[in-house]
């Protein structure tokens, strides 16, 4: 099998990023970049903290709850509560949104004169801590 057999099914944009994610070792990261991971995760470490004492999330713990499941992730600020992973994950991500207070990213380019203003952190924070929780990694 050659390094790119496993990418034959993908094309494009597609391959090239499963490539680039695969292949990517912690030494290949740079000082810089790690610096502004670190800042980033402790940030949406953070903001999810404090975004999960809001009165909003409310009802979306009564909902969690009322659908339930098996105990796989805790709830962020209920360590004594666990619930489904992907409900724990929904619980992580809307906290860390909850005050808008997360991390943005400006991207402008020749399609975006004004900027696409995302949130880069949350998603992938929520998905991978709740991930990692749920396979006990």
């Amino acid at each position: 099998m050659t390094a790119d057999e496993p990418y034959r099914a993908l094309s494009g944009l597609t391959a090239a990023a499963t490539k680039f994610t695969t292949e990517l070792t912690f030494a290949d990261l740079p000082a810089d970049v790690l610096h502004i991971a670190r800042r980033c995760v402790l940030d949406g470490l953070a903001v999810a903290l404090a975004g999960s004492e809001q009165h909003g999330m409310k009802p979306l713990l009564a909902y969690i709850d009322r659908i339930g499941g098996r105990a796989e992730a805790p709830v962020l600020g209920s360590p004594d509560r666990s619930v489904p992973a992907h409900l724990a994950a929904l619980w992580f991500g809307t906290a860390g949104h909850a005050m808008d207070w997360d991390d943005t990213q400006l991207a402008e380019g020749p399609g975006r004169p004004y900027g696409l203003l995302m949130h880069p952190t949350m998603p992938p924070l929520a998905a991978a801590l709740i991930t990692a929780e749920a396979v006990k990694a």
